[in-house]
């Protein structure tokens, strides 16, 4: 017996071959491209890529996460999706800090100090009023 083509109508099909071939994933951590991404990758996937649009993934990601949500007894609980490199906030990574954030600066330390209003070192000589 052949295997069945899947196609995007097919979204409850579609749904349990991503259970089987992702079992731990919550579906509701991914993106609807992530999910585009693995709908595409499936052996049994036949359509054309660029006709899974936002509603038809919507639908793929609810069902999936209602019958994966109905398995958990037999599978565990449900894990976020690791997310790819290219995926990275740059905030979620660096370590680095402003230099504002590093460095305090503190009234007290620029009375002691006998520069001018603009801190390049030169004074302004006071003329003595007669």
């Amino acid at each position: 017996m052949a295997k069945m083509k899947l196609k995007w109508a097919n979204t409850e099909d579609l749904a349990f071959r991503l259970i089987d071939e992702y079992p731990a994933i919550d579906p509701m951590s991914l993106k609807l491209s992530d999910i585009q991404k693995r709908v595409a990758n499936l052996p049994e996937f036949s359509d054309d890529v660029k006709k899974g649009k936002d509603p038809i993934l919507e639908d793929i990601q609810k069902r999936w996460f209602e019958e994966r949500s109905d398995m958990e007894d037999e599978l565990g609980p449900m894990e976020s999706a690791p997310r790819d490199d290219e995926d990275l906030d740059e905030d979620d990574y660096r370590d680095d800090t402003f230099a504002e954030d590093e460095v305090e600066i503190s009234d007290a330390d620029d009375e002691d100090e006998d520069e001018d209003e603009f801190g390049d070192g030169f004074q302004e000589e006071e003329a003595d009023e007669k």
